[in-house]
Parts: C-alpha cells; sequence; structure tokens
C-alpha cells in the first residue's frame, strides 16, 4: 500500500460542514450526514440521492478538519464529473 497523502488545508470542521451545505444545497439534496468517527480522526459523510444511500469516507489525514475536507473533495468532484456525463 503506497503512503497516505496528505492534503493543505486550512479549513476547519465547521468550514468544511458550511461548504458541505452548500454543495448539497446546489445538487438539490436534503438528506446527509456528516459522521466522525468515535476514536481517531476519521469521518464519514453520507448522502440520499436516487433512492440510494451513498457513504464517502477518509481516515488517512491526521485530523478530523482534513478528513472531513478529503469527504468534501471527493463528493464535489463526484458531482463536478457527473455534470460532465461521467458516469460509473
Amino acid at each position: 500500500m503506497p503512503e497516505p497523502s496528505f492534503i493543505k488545508t486550512s479549513k476547519t470542521v465547521s468550514q468544511t460542514l458550511a461548504d458541505l451545505r452548500q454543495l448539497f444545497a446546489r445538487w438539490e439534496i436534503e438528506d446527509w450526514e456528516p459522521i466522525p468517527v468515535e476514536k481517531g480522526p476519521g469521518y464519514n459523510v453520507r448522502y440520499f440521492r436516487n433512492k440510494t444511500w451513498t457513504e464517502i469516507s477518509s481516515y488517512f489525514q491526521p485530523t478530523k478538519a482534513m478528513n472531513l475536507r478529503v469527504c468534501y473533495q471527493v463528493i464535489d468532484n463526484m458531482f463536478r464529473w457527473e455534470a460532465r456525463g461521467v458516469g460509473g
């Protein structure tokens, strides 16, 4: 397994939660929840869309803020790719 790659961000958990609220509002997604891992810095974000729950998780970053930001970046990119016609 390759070494984890750490992101560079100054965003706090609160700031990323606000960004997630805006992102999901743009995509008209009302059902979503951030789930911090009880022990350790990991974070999960799950959302309900097209009759399916999707969960994105990040555990390798050293802080909760960084792991939550990774989840945000993944979800943002997934929606961006979908808008460009990329599916999976």
